[in-house]
């Protein structure tokens, strides 16, 4: 997701009218700063905040060996609920398998956690089982 700085100044929307039975109460809510004092300024982002932020949005995906091999093991967990849904409406199709396959050869970064190691290779066993009852049927 890129976020871009405004062009210039950020002005406030102006007020959308009201409905005719609420308008008594409305002429106490003006907004205090008329807009046209609001037409001057400083820009939104100084320089150095702005090249900051610039270089938070080179920054793609998930930085660690953890972070990606969790991200990893997610897309194996979506596969599995696609095949799960596809299973349930009737229809499995060959992107829904070929997507969970990929997924599955996609390379693992070691974590050094243990206990993560555990639940990401109990996710990669599950994915494997379903490939592997897939290939049996569509062999016999």
């Amino acid at each position: 997701m890129r976020v871009t700085p405004p062009a210039g100044p950020i002005l406030p929307l102006p007020p959308a009218p009201m409905p005719r039975q609420a308008q008594g109460f409305a002429g106490l809510l003006a907004p205090s700063t008329p807009a046209a004092a609001l037409t001057g300024g400083a820009p939104a982002l100084a320089p150095g905040m702005l090249a900051g932020l610039m270089s938070l949005q080179s920054v793609t995906g998930p930085a660690g060996p953890r972070e990606r091999a969790v991200a990893r093991a997610t897309r194996l967990l979506d596969g599995l609920d696609a095949l799960k849904v596809a299973l349930l409406e009737g229809r499995v199709s060959p992107e829904t398998l070929t997507a969970l396959r990929d997924g599955l050869r996609a390379a693992r970064d070691k974590t050094g956690d243990p206990q993560l190691e555990d639940v990401l290779d109990s996710v990669d066993l599950r994915a494997e089982v379903e490939l592997a009852k897939w290939e049996a049927a569509r062999r016999s």
